[in-house]
């Protein structure tokens, strides 16, 4: 999630990230492994039904992915986001999360027709027909649900079929929703889960998906939980300079072990202050995917950010500190989650 007692933070690192980004990330380092974990695995899972989520600054990020690759997605669930580029490269980054007034979306989709132009993101022709899930809380004082309402907006320039699933209406703060874990709906604090007696998890991947069994009561998990190395889909194998993890999770359903399953795929985004360093394995196992996946035969990838220097709540990087890139399929973090999709599809 992303917190609005640290934007002080963020303005005053702003200006140096693009100079010395490079230099500060490498040394940005939280946590150390005594293994490397076993590589992510080949499943022969369907390229035509991928699909990712995610919440806050994973939000902002599976906004990003899927402008960026939408040649290779079906749908996206984005849970108190904002529009593609929205920070413009760290300009905007406050009022991509409070002042929804001041974004200009006509700007921004026709930046995004411009960088098509530059064979950096997919061709947006691509996203007509996608399914898109938007949420955002009433109470949610972090990223205002105007802000969310935005993404709606900028959707429509490329989506004219009617594929949305909206919901305005829920008296929830800044939180990924559940209806059996976390805080109570109207609270804003860790881990940012809250029970509002709503399953969002299920929402989102049965409007990308349709016509999914919902899990009613406790889910038996009979697939595999486990950890893989990220450092493998990152430039030199080294995923603390682009503040990621050397560890991520997954899900693979018990229907899903054979490489001729041909199962569906599904990218869940945490936010700040909810990777493995600050929540461990909370996130990945406490937002209710893993039963829908369970229970639909769908394969969940859980990537994990680390905090850094530059980067102190561990987000995902949507505003440029990683480089100008950050947007586009030149970025490592945008880059390492097209090919952890790609792993489990081959």
């Amino acid at each position: 999630m992303m917190k609005t007692a640290n934007m002080e933070t963020i303005k005053l690192t702003l200006p140096v990230i693009l100079v010395f980004s490079a230099f500060t990330l490498c040394q940005g380092t939280y946590s150390k492994e005594s293994e490397i974990p076993p590589p992510l695995g080949k499943y022969g899972a369907d390229s035509s039904n991928v699909s990712l989520s995610g919440f806050s600054s994973g939000a902002f990020m599976a906004v990003q992915v899927h402008v960026a690759y939408s040649k290779s997605l079906m749908g996206v669930g984005v849970i108190a986001g904002g529009p593609y580029y929205c920070a413009q490269a760290n300009s905007s980054v406050i009022t991509c999360m409070q002042e929804p007034r001041k974004i200009n979306v006509k700007y921004l989709a026709e930046v995004t027709r411009r960088t098509v132009s530059t064979g950096t993101i997919d061709d947006t022709a691509n996203m007509e027909g996608d399914r898109i899930y938007l949420f955002g809380g009433i109470l949610d004082a972090t990223v205002k649900q105007g802000v969310v309402q935005k993404v709606e907006e900028y959707y429509r320039y490329f989506v004219t079929t009617p594929t949305f699933m909206t919901n305005y209406s829920m008296m929830a703060g800044h939180a990924m929703i559940t209806n059996f874990f976390g805080n109570p709906c109207d609270v804003e604090q860790s881990p940012y889960i809250n029970n509002c007696n709503y399953h969002q998890a299920f929402a989102i991947l049965n409007h990308i998906y349709g016509d999914l069994k919902k899990p009613t009561g406790e889910v038996p998990l009979y697939g595999i939980f486990l950890t893989f190395d990220q450092s493998e889909f990152l430039p030199g194998r080294n995923p603390k300079l682009y503040s990621m993890d050397n560890i991520g999770y997954a899900y693979i359903p018990s229907a899903c072990r054979s490489t001729s399953s041909n199962c569906k795929v599904h990218v869940v985004l945490h936010g700040c202050t909810q990777g493995r360093i600050f929540l461990k394995e909370i996130y990945a196992r406490k937002t209710g995917y893993n039963e829908v996946a369970e229970l639909n035969d769908i394969i969940i990838i859980y990537p994990q950010i680390t905090p850094t220097l530059v980067n102190i709540n561990g987000c995902w990087d949507w505003w440029g500190y990683t480089g100008l890139a950050y947007a586009t399929n030149l970025a490592p973090q945008m880059s390492a989650i097209k090919q952890m999709i790609d792993r489990v599809l081959s």
